[in-house]
């Protein structure tokens, strides 16, 4: 990592000034990178201590790298995007081996957000509310594919036509019911998520914006849908645990 800080712009400074086009060299470095973060990745998950917390820095030096060089390749004109979390879920969903594929197939009870400290002023006036948006990342998936098999179909799709968390950016979104708002957490029901889960908003859900009108398709889901209340999920995505072992 501390290479890029001067072989990298030294570079990038050459490349400029003789009015080369420097892609060529922004892939090369992204491939790099994306090679040092599948291993750090491992590292984090086989060592325990200040070996840990090494491996995390250097983790997070490495992504935030990777999304620099990526932004130079994109031309993007916007800042790095880095969020944090507001909090982490408390769920008796354990492993997702089991866990229900949606919000509304969810019996096992309730489940808790834990807000962080910084963030528990947000929770006001959110009591108001019957159902809230919960906004996740969805840490056990690691990489991702432009077709993804589904728990609902037989046939894979692609990605943006589904729920799968194997995606370029794993988000989850999950509609879940209020229970009660305590001082430092959101009681709910209904939510398909994994313990630890990082949370990273919360939205309160307004039937007259979250509900569209007139007709609805939902393309291959139609028929398959109900399927949700049979099927659960299992760990084909659970990729960060089963490569973080040796």
């Amino acid at each position: 990592m501390r290479d890029l800080r001067s072989e990298l712009m030294v570079k990038l400074l050459f490349h400029d000034r003789e009015g080369l086009d420097p892609a060529p060299l922004l892939r090369e470095q992204a491939a790099a990178l994306a090679v040092t973060e599948r291993s750090l990745e491992a590292q984090v998950g086989s060592t325990s201590g200040f070996d840990r917390t090494l491996a995390l820095w250097r983790l997070s030096m490495g992504r935030a790298a990777l999304s620099f060089v990526e932004g130079l390749l994109d031309s993007r004109t916007v800042e790095p995007i880095v969020y944090r979390p507001i909090g982490y879920v408390i769920s008796p969903h354990a492993s997702l081996d089991g866990m229900p594929l949606q919000p509304i197939a969810d019996t096992k009870g309730e489940s808790t957000i834990a807000v962080s400290e910084p963030h528990r002023g947000c929770l006001a006036d959110l009591d108001g509310f019957t159902y809230v948006w919960v906004l996740a990342h969805l840490h056990e998936t690691l990489g991702w594919d432009s077709t993804v098999p589904v728990f609902l179909d037989d046939q894979p799709h692609g990605t943006f036509a589904t729920r799968s968390p194997h995606r370029p950016n794993p988000i989850g979104l999950s509609l879940a019911r209020i229970v009660a708002i305590e001082p430092a957490a959101v009681v709910v029901e209904g939510l398909d998520l994994l313990n630890g889960s990082p949370v990273l908003d919360l939205k309160p859900f307004v039937p007259l914006f979250d509900t569209p009108s007139g007709d609805v398709r939902f393309g291959w889901f139609e028929g398959r849908a109900e399927r949700v209340f049979a099927r659960t999920s299992d760990d084909r995505f659970a990729l960060r645990s089963r490569r973080s072992k040796p």
